[in-house]
């Protein structure tokens, strides 16, 4: 009976030894608040090193991505990824300098994810097309009408796999296809 209440309290400490190590890694790894203004002060003092002025933040539904847009003091735009833990925080991924207008993919929990993210000069663009090569040929279209900034995605179908931008198509308002 002793040697059975001795394994039991070994197991019960040892349980929760382990738990306990698990939540400390894990809070060290996600621990930039899950705010604007957080995520803002983190990329500024460790990332970019500069001012930076937040547009939006977008929470790819049904997965842990998130990102956050931003623009530079100089007008460039850029953006960050941020993945959240289930302690209601985040942890920083990447950050780019981007183009008015581009593409990026994201793998997620949820699988892959094409996102078109960018600037809507004078709400000229009412949506934009994305047309992806790959072993099947895939295309996506996405609504950026009334829009400054835009951060828009649509979940990549599963056997989707080394795609590559062919090329995004802005249409107006009248369906016409925007040139410049």
């Amino acid at each position: 009976m002793k040697k059975k209440s001795i394994l039991i309290v070994f197991f019960a400490v040892t349980i929760i030894a382990i738990v306990l190590v698990f939540k400390y890694l894990y809070s060290e790894e996600y621990n930039i608040e899950y705010s604007n203004s957080s995520m803002e002060k983190f990329l500024t003092k460790n990332i970019e090193r500069k001012s930076i002025e937040y547009i939006q933040l977008k929470e790819l539904k049904k997965t842990n991505t998130v990102l956050f847009q931003f623009k530079y003091t100089d007008g460039h735009l850029g953006y960050a990824h941020f993945e959240k833990g289930i302690n209601k925080k985040v942890k920083f991924i990447s950050s780019n300098s981007v183009p008015e207008i581009t593409y990026q993919e994201f793998e997620t929990n949820n699988g892959l994810y094409g996102v078109i993210l960018g600037k809507n000069d004078n709400l000229k663009i009412s949506r934009i097309e994305a047309e992806l090569s790959s072993e099947n040929m895939y295309s996506f279209t996405v609504d950026v009408s009334g829009s400054d900034y835009f951060i828009e995605y649509n979940k990549l179908p599963e056997g989707i796999s080394n795609t590559y931008l062919g090329q995004l198509i802005l249409f107006d308002s009248n369906k016409n296809i925007i040139d410049d």
